[in-house]
């Protein structure tokens, strides 16, 4: 291959993918000149529009293994009202021996949880108002989805009202030792009522197991009922870790049949979740869902059952008979007036996907890589980066398999829906411009060979 002709074609998809930033992988296995011309292309028409979001489920048995619950109810300025509960299944700590607590009284019980801050979103200065609610029946099914209904009690076992603080530890009486401080690890700590506990315990010499704890108490609500700026993070933890010598659980401090003092925690299952409401559609932005008009200039994405958006490539078939090297898409941030991208910051990781058959996909590109082991940011991209002629920064993302499944039919219709990646924990939301706007229209960009 001629040395000159080959430099050239690889300084152009250079500047044709990263416009002189990050340099892009086009393959390494081009073919002779002679055999195909090389060439690229971004002249395609995309319409895009903000739609609903499907259910999302936050619990699946088996298979859901989150650790970030953000808890909360503010109002955000772009989208609208967002609240959130978490929903959690305690059971007896079975790397411990189950104690006999009939005839015990409890001196006090405390919920204890972990800090997230991976999920905190919004003004970290505010006030919490934490209430915790005993649950008094649970969803059956092994799928558990965001806006399942769930029966509560109509008063709190407990409430503490606090500021969102991960990094100052507490200090809290030894309870065995009355005269000992001690300094624990942060935490939040949430006193509920022991009289609740102590009759529900005055007959527990007949429940020894996990099920017969479930039927007699079947767990419990935690809210952020305040109408605040923020979510709060909790970080739920793992239960093997939590089992051994992790935070998170109920402690019930109390004294045996004779008078001993004792404490016992009771952790938390894998069965949590959260139950959600992003309230976009009553939000301010609320007529862009499903207008294919506004879809043209602004589009909006959000976590938790936030909108999707909804990308359709209308002559992609004009690629048919070309072999596909790399396809990348390129759509860049907006800031609305009024909005503060300081305390609501743009999605961390987007993802891509498409539906079929009435069914979710993810896209190859990224699941792929997740079969690999491999971080999605490396090989998909999706994450806001600043950018050279665009005032808020671009989301880059590598959907060259995607394209090769529009082009071969596997990806119905030729759509792909961007959301928020995790979005059953992530509360992130963005707005973008649309695949027509006048200065920063959604891009897509290909490299290929003419056979």
């Amino acid at each position: 291959m001629n040395k000159a002709f080959l430099f050239a074609f690889t300084c152009s998809l250079f500047l044709f993918f990263t416009a002189c930033e990050d340099p892009t992988t086009v393959g390494s296995d081009l073919l002779d000149e002679d055999a195909f011309s090389l060439d690229a292309a971004s002249d395609f028409s995309i319409a895009s529009t903000t739609v609903p979001a499907d259910k999302v489920p936050t619990y699946i048995e088996g298979v859901t293994n989150f650790n970030s619950y953000p808890i909360g109810k503010y109002s955000d300025p772009i989208f609208g009202t967002v609240e959130s509960s978490l929903y959690i299944e305690l059971v007896y700590n079975n790397y411990l021996n189950v104690p006999n607590m009939a005839n015990s009284r409890i001196d006090s019980a405390v919920l204890v949880l972990s800090y997230d801050t991976i999920s905190t979103y919004g003004q970290l200065a505010d006030i919490h108002n934490i209430s915790v609610y005993e649950a008094t029946a649970l969803p059956t099914s092994d799928t558990v989805y965001h806006n399942d209904v769930v029966e509560i009690s109509p008063e709190p076992l407990g409430q503490v009202a606090l500021q969102y603080r991960p990094k100052d530890s507490v200090r809290v009486v030894n309870y065995e030792v009355d005269t000992t401080l001690q300094t624990l690890r942060p935490q939040i700590r949430i006193p509920l009522d022991s009289n609740r506990f102590n009759s529900l315990f005055s007959n527990f010499d007949q429940v020894n197991t996990t099920l017969e704890l479930i039927e007699k108490f079947k767990g419990l609500v935690i809210k952020s009922e305040s109408n605040i700026g923020s979510l709060l993070g909790l970080n739920v933890g793992n239960t093997l870790n939590d089992g051994n010598n992790g935070v998170n659980g109920l402690y019930f401090y109390y004294r045996d049949s004779s008078n001993t003092k004792r404490v016992i925690k009771f952790i938390i299952t894998d069965k949590r979740w959260l139950n959600f409401d992003s309230g976009f559609a009553a939000g301010p932005y609320g007529q862009v869902l499903n207008n294919a008009t506004e879809g043209k200039s602004l589009l909006f994405t959000q976590g938790f059952d936030g909108p999707d958006i909804k990308l359709v490539f209308k002559d992609l078939a004009k690629m048919h008979d070309k072999i596909i090297n790399h396809a990348e898409l390129e759509i860049s941030a907006a800031v609305l007036q009024g909005d503060d991208v300081g305390l609501y910051p743009f999605v961390p990781q987007l993802t891509i996907g498409y539906k079929k058959d009435g069914q979710y996909f993810t896209i190859t590109d990224i699941s792929d890589l997740f079969s690999a082991l491999i971080d999605i940011d490396e090989g998909f991209g999706g994450v806001l980066k600043s950018r050279t002629g665009t005032p808020n920064g671009t989301y880059r993302m590598n959907i060259t398999k995607a394209v090769k499944g529009m082009l071969s039919g596997d990806i119905p219709n030729n759509e792909l829906l961007i959301s928020v990646q995790s979005r059953a924990q992530r509360p992130h939301r963005a707005v973008f411009y649309g695949a027509e706007h006048p200065e920063y229209p959604i891009k897509l960009k290909i490299a290929f060979t003419n056979p």
